[in-house]
């Protein structure tokens, strides 16, 4: 819960501050930062200092975590009177990269996703199925973020702040190692 209140901060923040808050960035390809492989000497190399850090417990291990924001009310959103901004979060377990999360609200690099679409996507469906309903995924989540050891989840975000209220929409589907759904999970926090 503590990333979702960080994440409303930064999307606050840029409303509040009517300009620019936290430092620019480019979400990294997945060929940049890899999962399972990447270190997070390698990825704080790439990106540079995070505006946060922290830690989270999952599936019983110590995860730590990094974050990178950006809001810019001078830049433009995927909705009109959405404040502009982005985050990604990258998730280490004993100093591998085990999770990315990527949520914006520019144009340019949207995540929004529709979801009235994550009722379509049900157990044994394919990755390639759950991509034609929803589009690409923003995030990848690989075990302990997920509870099946050879599997990994796509991770549909779209973060959204307008005046004072914030909405984070988040769907993870789970897929065992064929690339099968095992389940899925959605969830909403905060009103608009």
């Amino acid at each position: 819960m503590k990333l979702f209140k960080f994440v409303f901060m930064i999307f606050a923040i840029g409303t509040l501050a009517a300009c620019v808050a936290g430092t620019n960035f480019v979400k990294p390809s997945d060929d940049k930062v890899v999962i399972n492989k990447s270190t997070k000497g390698q990825v704080l190399s790439l990106m540079g200092d995070p505006n946060g850090k922290g830690e989270k417990m999952v599936n019983g291990e110590t995860l730590e975590l990094v974050t990178y924001a950006y809001a810019n009310v001078t830049g433009q959103a995927v909705f009109e009177g959405v404040t502009p901004a982005r985050a990604i979060t990258f998730y280490f377990h004993n100093n591998v990269l085990v999770g990315k999360e990527f949520t914006s609200s520019f144009k340019t690099d949207s995540t929004y996703f529709d979801k009235e679409a994550t009722k379509l996507v049900k157990k044994g469906m394919s990755k390639a199925d759950v991509v034609k309903s929803l589009g690409k995924a923003g995030g990848e989540f690989r075990y302990p973020m997920i509870s099946e050891q050879n599997g990994k989840a796509l991770v549909y975000s779209f973060t959204q702040t307008r005046g004072f209220s914030s909405q984070i929409t988040i769907f993870i589907v789970e897929l065992d190692e064929s690339g099968k759904v095992v389940k899925s999970e959605f969830n909403q926090h905060g009103a608009l």
